[in-house]
């Protein structure tokens, strides 16, 4: 009998963690990348592109991450920009503008997002992309 409820136990913790993922893959993103073009100028990687807000809720104080990575695609370092709206609606777009630091031996990027409270967003259409 022990046998048994110990059986319906294990059973039990694997079906509803699967749910777990399952709900979490089901959110929709947050962001969506439209564009992205980064290039080098002297020591830096000026990056210009467009995101819109995917979801549902206004998103306050987006800050963009960019992650820059090797030939391996090894990640090099991140590097934070604001974007320079301080709100943006639900399906709305904003163009983002910035010169950062380049890596060395950095040949392509990434972008992730969070908000202004620090809250991680989803995006979608993150990348990677090629540095010119």
């Amino acid at each position: 009998m022990l046998r048994v409820f110990v059986i319906f136990l294990t059973v039990s913790f694997c079906v509803s963690g699967g749910d777990v993922k399952k709900r979490k893959k089901d959110k929709p993103p947050d962001i969506e990348v439209l564009e992205a073009r980064g290039r080098r100028v002297e020591n830096s990687i000026r990056i210009d592109g467009r995101v819109r807000n995917a979801g549902n809720k206004l998103i306050l104080g987006l800050v963009l991450q960019f992650d820059f990575m090797d030939s391996d695609h090894n990640l090099l370092t991140s590097q934070k920009s604001a974007t320079e709206d301080e709100s943006l609606d639900s399906g709305k777009e904003a163009g983002f503008h910035v010169e950062l630091n380049a890596p060395p031996r950095s040949i392509e990027f990434q972008i992730s997002a969070v908000d202004e409270t620090d809250r991680e967003l989803r995006v979608i259409k993150a990348g990677p992309f090629v540095i010119d």
